[in-house]
């Protein structure tokens, strides 16, 4: 019997999610909520239900998931709303915009006994999980990731480039990314200081940040998309995490089996919820640190 899902949010990120449950037989995507009603075409072209508030979609009792794909200032009212109503929730990254916000969405799910589970889909690229199974003994790193963020979306639209909506910039965004995947190899990661560099927009543009284990180079506003993390090994063995088919590629290829492997990882803590979205709230409570540690210029 499939997991009947619910999407909440039909952007930027959602096709991703839509080819990774078409690919997937135990799930079967029942409805999509959006507030543009011109998407409503495409949702039922999916063979989705449309909805364009999420009260009655929530009030939808043969749906059993929720994903939540809203602008980050949605994703905890949106999260415990539906966790109160008896759905798992699987919630884009960032968890929340504030640690009291992230905190909550914990106790929802805590209270609920349902599955909360953050999408940090970088941690699901082949070759994280495969140096996972290596059981490594990861002693340092150094990471770069960099992109010009108006290749991926209408700066029309660009909600995340306004503090109010999105919470911060580079660091909220490709930042967390970064640290899941760190604190895969890295379980003791300590941040000591940063720099944040802000642009017109209002939020970090760019961003070095230095940990007792290394170093994270974010950039929002480079020539070249780079999406690269190199492990050091006790003893000195380099491991290169190389989340693009090459270097400069924009096509996001890499993107399709990662959410396929996150809605794989989804699905089993459905079955048995444990996490309650506590990886999330560790990541939220090191964004605090580093803003609340950086300088900015």
């Amino acid at each position: 019997m499939s997991l009947k899902l619910a999407m909440v949010g039909y952007g930027t990120i959602a096709p991703h999610y839509v080819n990774a449950i078409l690919n997937n037989r135990n799930y079967e995507l029942v409805a999509v909520c959006d507030t543009d009603p011109a998407k409503r075409t495409s949702v039922e072209k999916t063979g989705a239900k449309y909805f364009n508030n999420i009260d009655g979609l929530l009030q939808d009792g043969k749906i059993d998931a929720i994903i939540v794909a809203t602008p980050n200032y949605l994703h905890a009212k949106q999260t415990i709303a539906a966790l109160r109503a008896g759905k798992h929730v699987l919630c884009e990254k960032p968890m929340a915009t504030s640690l009291e916000d992230t905190q909550g969405m914990v106790n929802a799910a805590t209270s609920a006994g349902k599955a909360l589970m953050v999408s940090y889909h970088d941690r699901f690229h082949s070759r994280v999980l495969e140096l996972q199974q290596r059981g490594l003994e990861i002693v340092g790193f150094e990471a770069d990731n960099r992109e010009h963020i108006l290749d991926h979306c209408d700066l029309s639209k660009a909600w995340y480039l306004n503090k109010e909506y999105s919470g911060g910039g580079v660091v909220y965004d490709n930042g967390s990314l970064v640290i899941d995947i760190l604190l895969q190899f890295i379980p003791d990661l300590k941040f000591k200081k940063g720099t944040l560099y802000k642009d017109s927009y209002g939020v970090e543009i760019r961003a070095d940040l230095e940990f007792e284990q290394g170093t994270i180079h974010l950039d929002w506003n480079a020539d070249t998309e780079v999406k690269k993390t190199t492990l050091i090994e006790k003893g000195s063995k380099i491991h290169l995490i190389n989340l693009l088919s090459s270097e400069g590629d924009t096509s996001g290829k890499y993107l399709k089996h990662e959410y396929e492997n996150l809605l794989a990882a989804f699905l089993q803590e459905v079955k048995s919820p444990k996490g309650y979205g506590k990886r999330g709230l560790k990541i939220q409570e090191m964004l605090e640190e580093i803003y609340a540690h950086s300088k900015i210029v």
